[in-house]
Protein backbone atom coordinates (compact mmCIF):
# COMPACT_ATOMS: atom_id res chain seq x y z
CA UNK A 1 0.00 0.00 0.00
CA UNK A 2 0.87 3.70 -0.10
CA UNK A 3 0.15 5.74 2.83
CA UNK A 4 1.17 9.64 3.90
CA UNK A 5 2.33 10.78 7.47
CA UNK A 6 2.55 13.89 9.13
CA UNK A 7 4.36 13.88 12.26
CA UNK A 8 2.09 16.29 14.62
CA UNK A 9 1.72 17.41 18.09
CA UNK A 10 0.03 15.20 20.18
CA UNK A 11 -0.51 14.69 23.97
CA UNK A 12 2.78 12.87 25.20
CA UNK A 13 2.58 9.82 27.80
CA UNK A 14 5.24 9.44 29.52
CA UNK A 15 7.01 6.42 28.94
CA UNK A 16 9.22 3.80 31.00
CA UNK A 17 12.53 4.77 31.35
CA UNK A 18 15.00 4.71 28.29
CA UNK A 19 12.23 4.84 25.57
CA UNK A 20 12.15 7.77 23.45
CA UNK A 21 8.38 9.24 23.00
CA UNK A 22 6.93 9.43 19.82
CA UNK A 23 3.67 10.53 17.93
CA UNK A 24 2.46 10.69 14.89
CA UNK A 25 -0.87 11.94 13.04
CA UNK A 26 -1.90 9.96 9.54
CA UNK A 27 -4.19 11.66 7.67
CA UNK A 28 -6.20 10.05 4.64
CA UNK A 29 -5.47 12.02 1.22
CA UNK A 30 -7.62 9.99 -0.79
CA UNK A 31 -6.83 7.37 -3.74
CA UNK A 32 -3.21 6.55 -3.48
CA UNK A 33 -2.02 9.38 -1.38
CA UNK A 34 -3.12 11.71 -3.89
CA UNK A 35 -6.41 13.35 -2.40
CA UNK A 36 -8.99 15.18 -4.19
CA UNK A 37 -8.24 17.77 -6.44
CA UNK A 38 -10.76 20.92 -7.35
CA UNK A 39 -10.63 23.03 -10.62
CA UNK A 40 -13.27 25.54 -11.51
CA UNK A 41 -14.02 25.40 -15.62
CA UNK A 42 -12.27 28.58 -17.56
CA UNK A 43 -9.67 29.01 -14.74
CA UNK A 44 -6.13 27.69 -14.31
CA UNK A 45 -5.99 24.22 -12.98
CA UNK A 46 -2.60 23.22 -11.47
CA UNK A 47 -2.21 20.07 -10.14
CA UNK A 48 0.02 18.89 -6.86
CA UNK A 49 0.63 15.14 -7.57
CA UNK A 50 3.85 15.20 -5.20
CA UNK A 51 2.18 13.52 -2.36
CA UNK A 52 0.72 11.08 -4.50
CA UNK A 53 2.35 7.79 -5.97
CA UNK A 54 2.74 10.15 -9.22
CA UNK A 55 6.13 10.47 -7.84
CA UNK A 56 7.33 6.44 -7.61
CA UNK A 57 6.19 6.15 -11.07
CA UNK A 58 8.49 8.79 -12.15
CA UNK A 59 11.35 7.26 -10.65
CA UNK A 60 11.39 4.28 -13.68
CA UNK A 61 12.04 5.35 -16.89
CA UNK A 62 10.22 6.58 -19.66
CA UNK A 63 7.55 9.07 -20.72
CA UNK A 64 4.60 9.23 -18.10
CA UNK A 65 1.47 10.88 -19.40
CA UNK A 66 -1.62 12.30 -17.45
CA UNK A 67 -5.21 11.50 -18.35
CA UNK A 68 -8.60 11.58 -16.81
CA UNK A 69 -11.42 9.67 -16.75
CA UNK A 70 -14.95 10.74 -16.00
CA UNK A 71 -16.34 9.34 -12.49
CA UNK A 72 -14.42 8.69 -9.49
CA UNK A 73 -16.12 4.65 -9.72
CA UNK A 74 -14.58 4.89 -13.81
CA UNK A 75 -11.63 2.62 -14.36
CA UNK A 76 -8.83 4.41 -15.33
CA UNK A 77 -8.68 3.77 -19.27
CA UNK A 78 -5.70 1.23 -20.68
CA UNK A 79 -2.51 3.43 -21.67
CA UNK A 80 -2.84 2.96 -25.49
CA UNK A 81 -6.79 4.52 -25.46
CA UNK A 82 -6.07 7.62 -22.65
CA UNK A 83 -2.76 8.20 -24.23
CA UNK A 84 -5.19 10.33 -27.11
CA UNK A 85 -7.63 11.75 -24.78
CA UNK A 86 -4.60 13.06 -22.32
CA UNK A 87 -5.09 16.79 -21.05
CA UNK A 88 -1.13 17.05 -20.44
CA UNK A 89 2.00 14.90 -21.74
CA UNK A 90 5.29 13.79 -20.55
CA UNK A 91 4.26 14.40 -16.90
CA UNK A 92 7.90 15.60 -15.25
CA UNK A 93 9.71 15.30 -11.91
CA UNK A 94 11.18 18.27 -10.63
CA UNK A 95 14.00 18.47 -8.17
CA UNK A 96 16.23 20.57 -6.02
CA UNK A 97 18.99 20.90 -3.13
CA UNK A 98 18.88 22.15 -0.35
CA UNK A 99 21.90 22.55 1.72
CA UNK A 100 22.84 18.62 0.36
CA UNK A 101 19.16 17.53 0.63
CA UNK A 102 17.36 16.57 -2.33
CA UNK A 103 13.61 17.42 -2.72
CA UNK A 104 11.14 16.40 -5.38
CA UNK A 105 7.98 17.21 -6.50
CA UNK A 106 5.25 16.34 -8.71
CA UNK A 107 2.88 18.49 -10.92
CA UNK A 108 0.72 19.30 -14.07
CA UNK A 109 -0.80 22.67 -14.99
CA UNK A 110 -3.61 21.75 -17.21
CA UNK A 111 -4.01 25.41 -17.67
CA UNK A 112 -7.84 26.33 -19.07
CA UNK A 113 -8.11 22.93 -21.38
CA UNK A 114 -10.70 21.97 -19.03
CA UNK A 115 -13.15 25.07 -19.69
CA UNK A 116 -15.70 23.57 -21.89
CA UNK A 117 -15.88 19.96 -20.36
CA UNK A 118 -18.42 18.59 -18.67
CA UNK A 119 -18.11 19.21 -14.51
CA UNK A 120 -18.35 16.69 -12.20
CA UNK A 121 -16.01 14.03 -11.00
CA UNK A 122 -12.74 12.36 -12.43
CA UNK A 123 -10.17 9.84 -11.80
CA UNK A 124 -6.44 11.27 -12.20
CA UNK A 125 -4.81 8.79 -13.91
CA UNK A 126 -0.87 8.32 -15.78
CA UNK A 127 0.58 5.91 -17.72
CA UNK A 128 3.89 4.88 -19.34
CA UNK A 129 3.73 5.52 -23.60
CA UNK A 130 5.05 1.88 -24.93
CA UNK A 131 4.69 0.24 -21.70
CA UNK A 132 4.44 -3.55 -22.76
CA UNK A 133 1.05 -4.22 -20.24
CA UNK A 134 -0.56 -1.25 -21.16
CA UNK A 135 -1.34 -0.17 -17.28
CA UNK A 136 -2.93 2.86 -16.17
CA UNK A 137 -2.68 3.91 -12.40
CA UNK A 138 -4.98 5.73 -10.73
CA UNK A 139 -3.08 8.96 -8.51
CA UNK A 140 -5.66 10.95 -7.00
CA UNK A 141 -9.02 12.33 -7.82
CA UNK A 142 -10.45 15.82 -9.61
CA UNK A 143 -13.68 17.82 -9.26
CA UNK A 144 -14.50 19.94 -11.93
CA UNK A 145 -16.24 22.69 -11.13
CA UNK A 146 -18.82 25.18 -13.03
CA UNK A 147 -21.75 24.97 -15.19
CA UNK A 148 -23.26 21.97 -17.94
CA UNK A 149 -22.74 23.15 -21.34
CA UNK A 150 -26.54 22.45 -22.36
CA UNK A 151 -28.52 25.17 -19.99
CA UNK A 152 -30.95 26.42 -21.29
CA UNK A 153 -32.99 29.81 -20.55
CA UNK A 154 -35.65 32.50 -21.85
CA UNK A 155 -36.96 36.31 -21.41
CA UNK A 156 -39.28 38.40 -22.86
CA UNK A 157 -38.23 41.88 -23.93
CA UNK A 158 -41.08 43.22 -22.10
CA UNK A 159 -40.17 41.67 -18.76
CA UNK A 160 -39.18 43.74 -16.33
CA UNK A 161 -36.78 41.59 -14.84
CA UNK A 162 -34.79 38.42 -16.24
CA UNK A 163 -33.53 35.43 -14.57
CA UNK A 164 -31.69 32.84 -15.42
CA UNK A 165 -30.78 29.18 -13.52
CA UNK A 166 -28.14 27.54 -14.57
CA UNK A 167 -27.49 23.17 -13.75
CA UNK A 168 -23.72 23.37 -12.53
CA UNK A 169 -21.59 22.24 -9.82
CA UNK A 170 -21.35 24.82 -6.91
CA UNK A 171 -17.38 26.52 -6.69
CA UNK A 172 -15.90 27.35 -3.54
CA UNK A 173 -15.08 30.67 -3.01
CA UNK A 174 -14.96 33.89 -5.62
CA UNK A 175 -18.07 34.45 -7.10
CA UNK A 176 -20.33 32.84 -10.36
CA UNK A 177 -20.60 35.95 -13.58
CA UNK A 178 -22.65 35.07 -16.62
CA UNK A 179 -23.35 37.36 -19.30
CA UNK A 180 -25.81 37.11 -22.50
CA UNK A 181 -23.10 37.63 -25.67
CA UNK A 182 -24.30 36.04 -29.28
CA UNK A 183 -20.34 33.90 -29.05
CA UNK A 184 -18.62 32.69 -25.89
CA UNK A 185 -15.67 32.64 -28.37
CA UNK A 186 -15.97 36.20 -30.19
CA UNK A 187 -16.68 38.33 -27.69
CA UNK A 188 -16.40 41.53 -29.73
CA UNK A 189 -19.36 40.74 -31.29
CA UNK A 190 -21.38 41.79 -28.48
CA UNK A 191 -23.96 44.51 -28.59
CA UNK A 192 -23.58 47.53 -26.58
CA UNK A 193 -26.61 46.57 -24.51
CA UNK A 194 -26.20 43.66 -23.94
CA UNK A 195 -22.27 44.68 -22.53
CA UNK A 196 -24.23 46.92 -19.79
CA UNK A 197 -27.26 44.79 -19.06
CA UNK A 198 -27.07 41.40 -19.59
CA UNK A 199 -24.93 40.67 -16.87
CA UNK A 200 -25.60 38.90 -13.41
CA UNK A 201 -24.29 37.59 -10.82
CA UNK A 202 -24.90 34.58 -9.02
CA UNK A 203 -26.96 34.75 -5.21
CA UNK A 204 -24.60 33.10 -2.96
CA UNK A 205 -27.66 30.79 -1.33
CA UNK A 206 -28.93 29.70 -4.97
CA UNK A 207 -28.17 29.20 -9.04
CA UNK A 208 -30.20 32.24 -9.84
CA UNK A 209 -28.47 35.01 -12.58
CA UNK A 210 -30.29 38.08 -12.36
CA UNK A 211 -29.69 40.52 -15.53
CA UNK A 212 -28.57 43.97 -14.50
CA UNK A 213 -30.48 45.98 -17.08
CA UNK A 214 -33.60 44.30 -18.76
CA UNK A 215 -34.47 48.34 -20.11
CA UNK A 216 -30.96 48.45 -21.94
CA UNK A 217 -31.22 44.55 -23.23
CA UNK A 218 -34.31 46.38 -24.84
CA UNK A 219 -32.24 47.82 -27.56
CA UNK A 220 -31.01 44.93 -29.22
CA UNK A 221 -32.64 42.57 -31.63
CA UNK A 222 -34.58 39.71 -30.14
CA UNK A 223 -32.80 36.39 -31.55
CA UNK A 224 -30.80 32.99 -30.04
CA UNK A 225 -27.78 33.82 -28.05
CA UNK A 226 -25.31 31.76 -25.29
CA UNK A 227 -24.69 31.92 -21.86
CA UNK A 228 -21.38 32.71 -21.18
CA UNK A 229 -20.01 31.60 -17.82
CA UNK A 230 -17.03 33.04 -15.83
CA UNK A 231 -15.96 32.83 -11.98
CA UNK A 232 -13.98 35.32 -10.60
CA UNK A 233 -10.69 33.32 -10.33
CA UNK A 234 -10.69 33.76 -14.16
CA UNK A 235 -7.41 35.93 -14.94
CA UNK A 236 -8.97 39.14 -15.10
CA UNK A 237 -11.77 38.51 -12.28
CA UNK A 238 -14.45 38.39 -14.58
CA UNK A 239 -13.98 42.08 -15.77
CA UNK A 240 -13.38 41.72 -19.15
CA UNK A 241 -16.18 40.20 -22.11
CA UNK A 242 -12.94 37.68 -22.78
CA UNK A 243 -13.31 36.05 -19.28
CA UNK A 244 -16.87 34.81 -20.05
CA UNK A 245 -15.64 31.79 -22.83
CA UNK A 246 -16.67 28.98 -20.64
CA UNK A 247 -20.26 28.13 -22.67
CA UNK A 248 -22.93 27.08 -20.22
CA UNK A 249 -26.07 27.10 -22.53
CA UNK A 250 -28.22 29.04 -25.23
CA UNK A 251 -30.60 31.95 -24.04
CA UNK A 252 -33.52 32.72 -26.41
CA UNK A 253 -34.68 36.85 -26.22
CA UNK A 254 -38.27 36.68 -27.52
CA UNK A 255 -39.93 39.46 -28.77
CA UNK A 256 -40.70 41.34 -32.13
CA UNK A 257 -38.05 41.43 -34.84
CA UNK A 258 -37.41 44.63 -36.02
CA UNK A 259 -37.76 45.31 -39.87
Amino acid sequence: GYITADVGSAAIIPEPSGRLPFAMLIRDRGKTGGGEHRCIKGAECPLNLTLSIAVAFLHQAGNWTFVQAAGHGVQCLPCSIGINQSSYQNLPLHQFRVEGQRFEWAAADLGTSLSNETPGDRSVCMCRDGDPDNATHQIATLVLAGPEGDNTASCFKNQHSCAVRLREIRTTGGQNHLRIMPSCEDYELTPPGFVEGAVAVADETSFWYEMSGTDKMRLEAAGIYKLCWCHSFSPSDCTQLSDFNVEAGSFIYAGPYEV
